[in-house]
């Protein structure tokens, strides 16, 4: 992760380098989100995308969770729900390995690197997501417009990846993206 002091605003975390100054912000908001004139508070309008898109985040990890849990008593959904970020990627970090072992050898190591990284994206991202949430808290106006679009593009990356692998590893796994167009 890279922290740059640059111009008025403050510094900007991203998992890239870049250089950066406010019109460079203003246009790259502009380049994804378009040019919204009558939109005031950009930064409010990110926040909102962020907490929409964090459900999808941990919505997936409680799916992949429901799935792959293979215990003789049924899952708690209401202490599933009480779990942290971590705590759901430290739990399906077991449950996919345990999900490893009835796997063929010659793919199991595929199986764990796969998800491993995807897991590793998420740990990444809620430390990214949580860095920039912070210090929006503290200073609003002192957070750049890129920092809480990257956030809000890796929490949808992150969620959209894992749930892929899901899907393409497990046979049977209903997706978030299929549950949200039917």
């Amino acid at each position: 992760m890279s922290t740059i002091k640059n111009g008025e605003v403050g510094t900007l975390d991203t998992l890239g380098e870049c250089i950066w100054d406010e019109a460079k912000d203003l246009q790259y908001y502009q380049e994804i989100h378009g040019h919204d004139e009558g939109t005031k508070d950009r930064r409010r309008c990110m926040v909102e995308r962020i907490e929409a898109n964090f459900d999808d985040y941990v919505e997936t990890l409680n799916r992949a969770i429901q799935f792959l849990w293979k215990r003789p008593h049924d899952l708690d959904a209401d202490v599933l729900s009480l779990m942290s970020v971590d705590g759901k990627i430290a739990l399906l970090r077991k449950l996919i390995l345990e999900q490893s072992n009835h796997i063929p050898v010659s793919r199991r190591m595929d199986y764990l690197v796969r998800f491993e990284d995807d897991l590793d994206t998420y740990t990444k991202v809620e430390r990214l997501r949580n860095k920039v949430l912070q210090r929006h808290l503290l200073e609003p106006t002192g957070t750049w417009l890129r920092e809480l679009v990257d956030a809000d593009d890796w929490i949808v990356t992150a969620w959209f990846e894992f749930d892929e692998s899901m899907s393409c590893e497990h046979e049977g796994y209903d997706r978030l993206l299929a549950s949200k167009r039917g």
